[in-house]
């Protein structure tokens, strides 16, 4: 069984993710008692999640292993594939980094446009 927050995190995700412009859950929510029979006894997903929690859990862990939190890189891990992109040492000093300019590639790779001097 997960720790409740990690569920929550990941309901509060789902729903981000099934909300719409207007305002309302999206039929396509696993949650929905139009995907979901299941709730069709419930007046909301909310009341789904208090009542039938272990159900609602399982539901809940199955959309978020189908659709996985983005992992971006941190700022070490581009500073790095800034660096190797532009052939410089990555133990180079941080100085002598910061006033290096791009090489094409790495501005390509990046989608930077050249600057007007």
């Amino acid at each position: 069984m997960a720790e409740y927050s990690k569920i929550m995190k990941e309901r509060n995700r789902m729903c981000d993710y099934y909300y719409s412009i207007n305002h309302e859950c999206n039929f396509d929510c696993p949650l929905s008692q139009d995907k979901n029979p299941a709730l069709a006894n419930y007046s909301s997903c909310t009341e789904f999640l208090y009542k039938e929690a272990e159900k609602a859990e399982e539901i809940i862990m199955k959309w978020s292993k189908e659709h996985p939190q983005p992992i971006y890189p941190t700022i070490g891990e581009l500073i790095g594939k800034i660096c190797i992109l532009m052939n410089i040492n990555p133990l180079t000093s941080i100085n002598t980094i910061y006033d290096e300019r791009l090489t094409k590639e790495a501005a390509d790779y990046f989608g930077i446009k050249p600057i007007n001097e």
